[in-house]
């Protein structure tokens, strides 16, 4: 394995230091679809949880997946979360260990950061820089947090001044106490502010969030799922993720058409082929951090 994540060393270690995988590759991946109003050269891309800053995007650009996310920003700078930010799960969910499973398609870690983020000044142009390290049918979705109404609509606000070519709401992380709604007032102020496609990252869908979300279908262009998932106290991502993806999948879809980036646990061919079949986008976030060239294997 190739780890870029070097989960052994705190955040701002991996973001001053990383990506930890290194290639002089560029990697085309081409099975061109429609995305919104872009042409997409691939269906895969990177969630937002390991691209750090632009060091990130350019390498993970160079191996050909197509859209990528920006890893989730705020209105001010804030630290990331004591170590450990991430430790490893066995398969069956019980286990929690610093210890690399030898199978690199059986991996779900922990995810406990605590959405750390990057002064604006500093945010801006990184993602300026991020747009323009692209490569032709490539693009970039900034994700965006806040705890307050007030919070997040500032965030929108820079991010709409990036040449981000779409704007994803995180309102779903489990690691963070929030006092913030995302209701109809507020999401027609974000919709006034935003002039490219916009989304809202989702988690698994209670009953009581399906209704919530309805209401705000028609103010945006697209979900996207699922963050990561509190079990026993643990949020967890990767493969033990997969089979919820599929039931979030399916139950989003009997309320809305609308464009979906899917990811969880996505390891595999076959997991590909059928979230491709169920949502637009496949999605890697922990595949692709120890196992960067997953993409391009399956796409050969």
């Amino acid at each position: 394995m190739n780890p870029v994540y070097n989960i052994y060393r705190d955040f701002n270690y991996n973001f001053v230091n990383g990506p930890f995988y290194k290639t002089d590759k560029t990697i085309k991946i081409s099975n061109p679809i429609k995305l919104w109003d872009y042409t997409i050269e691939a269906p895969i891309g990177i969630g937002a949880g390991i691209l750090l800053n632009s060091k990130w995007v350019e390498l993970y650009s160079n191996l050909g997946y197509s859209v990528l996310t920006y890893k989730t920003v705020r209105a001010y700078k804030k630290k990331a979360l004591s170590m450990p930010n991430c430790l490893f799960v066995n398969y069956d969910g019980g286990l929690v260990t610093s210890n690399m499973p030898s199978n690199k398609n059986n991996i779900s870690i922990t995810n406990h950061f605590g959405i750390p983020s990057q002064d604006p000044e500093f945010w801006m142009e990184d993602v300026e820089i991020s747009v323009n390290k692209l490569k032709k049918n490539q693009i970039l979705i900034l994700s965006v947090f806040g705890e307050t109404r007030r919070e997040l609509l500032r965030c929108v606000e820079m991010a709409a001044e990036t040449p981000a070519h779409a704007i994803e709401l995180n309102v779903s992380c489990p690691n963070v106490s929030s006092d913030l709604i995302l209701d109809r007032n507020l999401l027609i102020k974000i919709r006034n502010t935003v002039r490219v496609p916009l989304l809202i990252k989702v988690g698994y869908p209670t009953q009581e969030f399906e209704n919530y979300i309805k209401p705000l279908l028609c103010f945006i262009d697209g979900l996207s799922m699922i963050n990561s998932l509190k079990i026993n106290n643990i949020s967890l991502c990767g493969a033990l993720l997969y089979n919820k993806l599929i039931e979030a999948i399916k139950r989003y879809r009997t309320i809305t058409s609308l464009p979906i980036l899917a990811m969880g646990g996505i390891n595999s061919k076959d997991r590909v082929l059928e979230v491709l079949n169920l949502a637009n986008v496949a999605m890697f976030v922990t595949a692709a951090i120890f196992d960067p060239l997953i993409g391009s294997r399956i796409f050969k």
